[in-house]
């Protein structure tokens, strides 16, 4: 890392100094690669009125915290990096948020300071110890709100699936073990709890043979970043944008716009969930998938997108 000298800063403002940043936050801001990120790593070395910026990445409960060193309670030779700055007792903790909009005032959008807080906080919370791949009735279990560490927060409380009247639509998960499963995020706070969910699809029929993950639902924004990167890491494809309809997927990193369907046990439930991806059942053969299929005489085909637990016939 390069030295500032004193006589650089012979006309700055006595309480700025040079923007050092540890070598573990670097290594964050390098993996975001976002337009903020970048920003702060273009300024090290520059004049700034903090400095010895540095995160703590063992603590979930600072994952949206920065600490740093004002530059008026540096100590040290000008312009030269002075390792106790790291551990003194001077130094203090301010949110992400805060500390962009104190180094770039109103340089960045709204828009962009918040997907680097959303992904800073997954990167530095970044733990799949906490996912719990679960079938059969634990699938209605935790898509009851009442196992939701919080009621209120998120996409998840959004579902018109959370609730008790909802659990007798769950039938067509339930009772296809080994081709529907759900990726929980438990609570750090309520170890009976979840923070997310996320229906996984084993061996699909279209692509073939895969693994796919289903609409993420979180409580917490960032979380939704998690379940992305776990999917990655398992060299899961996983659905492209998190709403109804959409069918698109991600497939080595690249978005892939075509139909998802899925083989499961052929059986005509009385009721069903209403799905965001695979909408469309063929009860005679099991077929489940992002479009209807083709039309075959004999074989009625469902849509389901009912809140009520029911489903539409289609003719043809």
């Amino acid at each position: 890392m390069s030295v500032y000298k004193y006589k650089d800063f012979l006309f700055e403002a006595v309480e700025k100094v040079p923007l050092f940043i540890s070598p573990q936050l670097i290594s964050i801001l390098k993996k975001l690669n976002l337009p903020v990120s970048n920003a702060i790593l273009d300024d090290i070395n520059k004049p700034q009125d903090i400095s010895y910026l540095d995160c703590d990445i063992q603590s979930k409960e600072k994952a949206d915290k920065i600490s740093f060193q004002p530059a008026a309670k540096a100590f040290g030779p000008p312009g030269e990096i002075v390792q106790t700055n790291w551990t003194s007792k001077t130094r203090q903790e301010m949110s992400v948020g805060k500390i962009v909009n104190k180094l770039f005032p109103d340089k960045f959008k709204q828009t962009d300071i918040e997907k680097f807080i959303n992904d800073f906080k997954a990167e530095i919370g970044k733990s799949f110890a906490d996912f719990r791949l679960v079938e059969g009735e634990d699938i209605r279990k935790y898509y009851l709100e009442d196992n939701y560490e919080n009621q209120q927060q998120g996409d998840i409380n959004s579902s018109c699936m959370k609730h008790d009247y909802a659990q007798k639509y769950l039938d067509i998960y339930a009772k296809n073990p080994e081709k529907c499963k759900l990726l929980i995020l438990m609570s750090d706070k309520n170890p009976k709890k979840i923070k997310g969910r996320a229906l996984v699809w084993m061996g699909t029929r279209k692509p073939t043979s895969r693994i796919y993950m289903d609409r993420i639902y979180v409580i917490n924004d960032a979380d939704e970043k998690l379940y992305i990167d776990y999917a990655i890491e398992h060299n899961w494809l996983y659905k492209a944008h998190q709403v109804m309809h959409d069918a698109s997927y991600i497939e080595n990193g690249k978005r892939v716009y075509s139909s998802v369907a899925i083989q499961l046990n052929p059986n005509n439930f009385d009721k069903y969930p209403s799905l965001d991806t695979l909408a469309y059942y063929t009860p005679s053969t099991g077929r489940l998938g992002s479009n209807a299929g083709n039309f075959v005489p004999g074989h009625p085909r469902l849509q389901l997108n009912s809140a009520e637990g029911d489903a539409t016939k289609l003719d043809r």
